[in-house]
């Protein structure tokens, strides 16, 4: 429990270190592994490896990779490219 609490404070960190710098790619990245993450959890209770409430992360995370995916798309058709500034 205190590894998985202290990863996931330093993730948080991540992600707000990240977006007050504006690193899109980071939050690209984040969509495929997000996805990963739902999938394997959703597998995982589905093959009776882990409990019922890991189905809840999995969607969590699907989610969470779906609205990130649509808000990046979202604001690269609102903002002309800056020639990979961003990258």
């Amino acid at each position: 429990m205190t590894a998985s609490s202290m990863a996931a404070v330093n993730m948080g960190v991540y992600y707000v270190l990240v977006a007050l710098s504006d690193w899109k790619a980071f939050f690209r990245w984040t969509v495929p592994f997000r996805l990963l993450t739902c999938t394997v959890f959703t597998l995982a209770v589905i093959g009776g490896r882990a409990p019922s409430g890991f189905l809840g992360v999995g969607l969590w995370e699907g989610l969470g990779a779906l609205l990130t995916g649509a808000a990046l798309r979202y604001e690269a058709q609102r903002t002309p490219a800056a020639d990979g500034a961003d990258a």
